[in-house]
């Protein structure tokens, strides 16, 4: 990456190459540029995470970009780089690379796939007792909601990180898909453009974290959520509820209980509240002050968070460090009187 020129197969960098990477600035946008022009159909990155995957998926959008490793998956980028490899066509030597892990090969099915959809968990259940009519329609109009918005936001997503919308899943964690802080800065200025719901990165990494849940955050603040449903069960409704008030006027009359009230000359054992008194507190305090501990899951989503964010931080530490990097490369160019694009 310092000047941009692409080496043959099984070139080894000299004591010279290393000393120039110490003391010039990196140009990794030469270096992108010069993949670029010979259109590649697939980049590896091999590093530590997937810091220059995400630069090349802005710099190259046509072009699949697949990080080799990812902090705290173990050797799950792995093999989803060599899936991803063998998507493309690349020839993957699968014997070499399954060598010792105990994968064997499986006989697939003799016919051809009838191209149907088929639930891959349990089966959508439908909630149903004591709710309305009124109430069964808003929950539909909510959750409707939440798919057109979840649609938009896997789309917005997958546009800003040059993924496939199939490949991102609704409870995927943006940032375990290779996001950064930049990224979804500009996701959030998208979605906020087309439902005028404004997120904030602190919003999205402490109540959201997913696609689903992001599109449930946005519903939940859209100006126009559930007026319609409610609108029109009500209008619907009026005359029914109208119906079911008028029944209930039976029950005063069947305040028969009223008799009760004879008792009134109860009244008489008013001494008897004075030993009542000290008692009736005692169970109250007792029952109300009921200690609260946070279950395993709370502190394990706890965990993830601060997870993320320091996740966050490191990507923005080595963007601002790139950023740097490109800006002494501007001046240095500009004192050799060089002129770049």
């Amino acid at each position: 990456a310092l000047d941009g020129v692409t080496r043959p197969p099984g070139w080894i960098p000299d004591p010279e190459h290393f000393l120039r990477h110490t003391r010039e600035p990196v140009r990794f946008d030469e270096a992108l540029r010069g993949i670029g022009a010979e259109r590649p159909d697939v980049l590896l990155e091999i590093g530590p995470h997937t810091t220059l995957s995400g630069l090349a998926r802005r710099a190259l959008p046509d072009v699949r970009a697949l990080p080799s490793l990812r902090r705290g998956t173990g050797l799950g980028a792995l093999w989803d780089a060599a899936v991803g490899l063998h998507c493309v066509g690349a020839d993957v030597a699968w014997e070499t690379l399954l060598a010792g892990s105990g994968g064997r090969r499986i006989p697939l099915p003799g016919y051809r796939f009838q191209h149907q959809d088929h639930w891959t968990g349990p089966a959508p259940t439908v909630r149903s007792t004591g709710t309305s009519a009124s109430k069964g329609a808003e929950v539909v109009q909510q959750e409707a909601a939440v798919a057109r918005v979840l649609h938009s936001v896997v789309e917005a997503t997958a546009r800003h990180l040059g993924e496939d919308p199939s490949a991102i899943a609704g409870d995927a964690n943006f940032f375990d898909l290779g996001a950064d802080s930049l990224q979804m800065i500009s996701v959030l200025r998208e979605l906020e453009q087309e439902h005028q719901v404004k997120v904030t990165m602190r919003q999205l990494l402490e109540e959201t974290g997913t696609p689903r849940r992001l599109a449930e955050f946005i519903v939940a603040r859209m100006p126009d959520a559930g007026i319609t449903a409610v609108g029109t069960t009500e209008a619907g409704a009026s005359q029914p509820r109208a119906a079911a008030e008028l029944e209930p006027e039976p029950e005063p009359e069947a305040a028969p209980p009223a008799p009760a009230p004879a008792p009134a000359p109860a009244p008489a054992p008013a001494p008897a509240p004075a030993p009542a008194t000290t008692p009736v507190p005692a169970p109250a305090a007792a029952g109300a002050p009921a200690p609260e501990y946070a279950t395993r899951e709370e502190l394990e989503d706890l965990a993830h968070k601060i997870q993320q964010m320091s996740r966050i931080q490191l990507q923005m530490m080595s963007q601002l460090s790139q950023l740097l990097a490109l800006q002494t490369a501007s001046v240095t160019d500009r004192l050799n009187g060089r002129v770049t694009k």
